[in-house]
């Protein structure tokens, strides 16, 4: 999937600290979650559209690395 151009601007700036722990508020269907779960972030989300939640659910149990794979 695709990422937000700002947040992919953030990211190629270094403008992440070592906290590991992410919030995505309005995370609608997930679309910004690969890149920190495979980056090894916990990554919490929420969003009003129940349905677009339980697809950022499911997007999340799909790219999940396992804890002893993850990169740092």
């Amino acid at each position: 999937g695709s990422i937000d151009i700002y947040l992919l601007d953030q990211i190629l700036c270094g403008r992440f600290d070592a906290r590991r722990t992410l919030l995505d508020a309005g995370c609608g269907a997930g679309r910004n979650l690969r890149w920190f779960l495979r980056a090894g972030y916990e990554v919490h989300g929420v969003a009003t559209d129940a349905r677009a939640l339980d697809a950022a659910r499911a997007r999340a149990r799909r790219d999940a690395v396992p804890a002893g794979a993850r990169q740092r």
